[in-house]
């Protein structure tokens, strides 16, 4: 029997962190994501940063340095970019920080990358280092050990 694919599986996450960092009440509700495992369109999208890395072999054995054109934060900002779906997080005028949309039943981020920046560079880092943690909890493949 062939493969049949089907939908990529989600998991939801309460931000504990944050919530108890922000004085979080519990008569609240509490600040939610959900992540998606990535696919292989999104692991495509991150090899692109990762082919803008140049390795350098110097006359010392054994050593190597690596040199490249990104940032460790803008590889975790794609990384939840392809993999968030679905946040509570509200701006200063309380609306939703972050726009979603459903299409044919599959819940995906509804914004360009230009305006998940923007919303993204609002967030505290705490916030953003959390909703990351979360992204590699899905998709562990993804950890890398340079970034602990």
């Amino acid at each position: 029997m062939p493969i049949r694919l089907t939908t990529p599986i989600v998991e939801d996450f309460i931000l504990e962190r944050s919530d108890k960092h922000f004085g979080f009440d519990e008569a609240q509700l509490a600040t939610k994501v959900s992540i998606r495992q990535a696919t292989q369109f999104d692991n495509e999208r991150r090899a692109e940063l990762f082919a803008k890395t140049e390795r350098i072999f110097d006359q010392n054995p054994g050593e190597v340095r690596i040199k490249s054109q990104w940032t460790i934060q803008q590889l975790k900002r794609l990384e939840v970019y392809c993999t968030l779906v679905d946040c509570n997080i509200e701006d200063s005028d309380g609306n939703p920080l972050f726009k979603f949309a459903v299409n044919n039943g599959v819940r995906s981020l509804a914004m360009s990358m230009g305006e998940f920046e923007a919303a993204w560079g609002k967030l505290p880092a705490i916030v953003a280092n959390e909703i990351y943690a979360k992204v590699l909890e899905v998709n562990f493949d993804w950890k890398n050990p340079l970034m602990d």
